[in-house]
């Protein structure tokens, strides 16, 4: 029974730590933009076009004083593709 208990641990512990690794769900900063970007990239979620997206987006928002920090990269590229 004991080993039941500490497999279901395990398991939930994967789940929760695979589910928070998205990068897609970090919040936009521009202190960590760079980074952010980077491990997106890296995480081959979005295609370079999409990335390219996010990029001139946040331009847009830096150059008409629009503040989005706060908003998850997931929600950004998500107001990109319904336009």
């Amino acid at each position: 029974m004991n080993k039941q208990v500490v497999n279901l641990r395990l398991l939930l512990f994967i789940l929760i730590f695979c589910s928070c690794n998205n990068p897609l769900h970090r919040h936009y900063s521009p202190t960590t933009y760079e980074e952010d970007m980077q491990a997106i990239r890296n995480s081959d979620k979005l295609s370079d076009d999409e990335l390219q997206s996010i990029a001139g987006y946040v331009v847009l928002a830096r150059l008409s004083g629009k503040d989005i920090s706060g908003e998850t990269y997931d929600d950004i590229i998500e107001k990109i593709r319904s336009l």
